[in-house]
């Protein structure tokens, strides 16, 4: 079964990735601009070839989109997906965004210590497959349970930061409020003890970087499930700590890190 997730999750990314890349300099239709963000009718197409690749491989299986939002489905599966996370940076020509895709199981247990009640009263169960694919570089990070991650093929090792000064961490602002004044709070410190601090503007492709070791630590709050979902199965499988707590529904907030410097890391961001 992992097999089969697999191969779609990835099918439905390199779909998504061909049409992002195709779209790369072309004028883009806006469709809102709220604060701090905006959205692409780019966005609905990338989500339309992901959620048909998924409903031809598995028609029963639920499934959570950012445009379509939760779908129930008739077997115990739930598909989360971020057709295009990184829309600001894709407008704005900043070659940082990616498709992110996941699935996990869905069950009367929540998956680690995340307890998470979707519309219909499913619980979020384990993670089974995530995706993330950068389509400009041909970056393809996968995770299954319990097979680790691989970046193209070549498996990840556990990423070796053990020092956070000579570490660099990742802060997005986001674009609520609540994240803003958080990260406000957090980039003193933060800017003082690590190697450097930088802000690249898409979740799930800031939190693979951790599984890759090119980042030490990433953190971020008032993210959406889809944001980083399939980014948390490659970061976990890939050895890395991720840590996500929902502290109000559909809101959460998401520490990964290197091992190595996740206690310094959540000493001055868990709170």
């Amino acid at each position: 079964m992992i097999d089969r997730l697999r191969a779609t999750a990835t099918d439905a990314a390199r779909g998504a990735g061909g049409i992002i890349r195709r779209s790369n300099s072309r004028v883009l239709v806006v469709d809102d601009t709220p604060a701090h963000d905006l959205k692409l009718a780019l966005d609905r197409t990338c989500e339309a070839e992901i959620l048909r690749t998924i409903r031809d491989a598995f028609p029963d299986h639920a499934i959570l989109s950012e445009e379509a939002g939760y779908v129930p489905g008739q077997a115990a599966f739930l598909w989360i997906v971020d057709p295009l996370d990184g829309t600001v940076n894709f407008y704005h020509g900043i070659p940082f965004f990616c498709t992110s895709i996941a699935c996990y199981a869905l069950g009367e247990e929540a998956a680690r210590d995340v307890n998470c009640i979707l519309p219909d009263g499913s619980v979020l169960g384990d993670p089974l497959v995530g995706v993330v694919y950068d389509p400009l570089r041909e970056e393809l990070f996968v995770g299954a349970a319990g097979e680790g991650a691989s970046l193209n093929q070549v498996p990840l090792p556990a990423p070796r930061a053990s020092r956070l000064d000579q570490s660099v961490v990742a802060l997005s602002f986001g674009a609520r409020e609540e994240s803003i004044a958080c990260m406000s709070r957090l980039f003193p410190d933060m800017v003082r003890s690590a190697r450097k601090i930088r802000s690249f503007g898409s979740t799930a492709l800031d939190i693979v970087q951790v599984a890759a070791g090119r980042v030490g630590a990433f953190v971020q709050m008032g993210t959406n499930l889809w944001d980083f979902a399939a980014a948390a199965v490659v970061a976990r499988e890939a050895g890395a700590v991720v840590d996500a707590r929902e502290y109000q529904p559909g809101k959460w907030k998401v520490i990964a890190s290197a091992a190595g410097i996740y206690q310094e890391i959540n000493s001055k961001a868990g709170a």
